[in-house]
């Protein structure tokens, strides 16, 4: 509940990848309030830049209200690994950074923020036509296989 977490990993950008570091409560949260999802970094979302160099950030209540954005780190997160960090003050705050880098932050003013266990979970999915106009598509230059590479992940309470 709260603290600070880095991830160190080299992404996946073909179309369709969709990387994700983020957390949902788990155990010991209260069932009541199990609505918070925050995603300290999810690849592959199209904008004003290419998709293989956006850091997407959100927090995310009750499925359906979200906080967030898009950050263009300006490189690709394929060529080599990049730290993704966050830090969560309970009720109060979450500031996103990439490289070391303040990208963002939401205050209680702004949003409410979560004051529970969460689980932090790291993934590669990929995405179907359902997510068109927001993220890539799977298409013919994906490839069979994709991985994503994480060289560390630090969680400080």
């Amino acid at each position: 509940n709260g603290g600070s977490l880095q991830v160190r990993a080299k992404m996946p950008t073909a179309n369709g990848d969709w990387p994700a570091v983020w957390m949902l409560p788990g155990p010991g949260a209260n069932t009541s309030t199990d609505n918070f999802e925050i995603d300290l970094f999810e690849g592959g979302m199209t904008g004003s830049a290419s998709a293989s160099t956006i850091d997407s950030y959100h927090l995310h209540m009750n499925g359906t209200t979200q906080w967030g954005g898009n950050y263009n780190t300006g490189v690709d997160l394929s060529s080599g690994y990049h730290t993704y960090g966050l830090d969560w003050v309970p009720g109060k705050s979450i500031t996103w950074y990439f490289d070391g880098k303040q990208i963002a932050q939401v205050t209680s003013a702004q949003f409410t923020i979560p004051n529970e266990p969460m689980e932090l979970i790291i993934n590669n999915g990929m995405a179907n036509s359902s997510t068109a106009g927001w993220h890539t598509q799977v298409d013919g230059s994906t490839g069979t296989s994709s991985t994503m590479q994480v060289s560390g992940v630090q969680v400080y309470q």
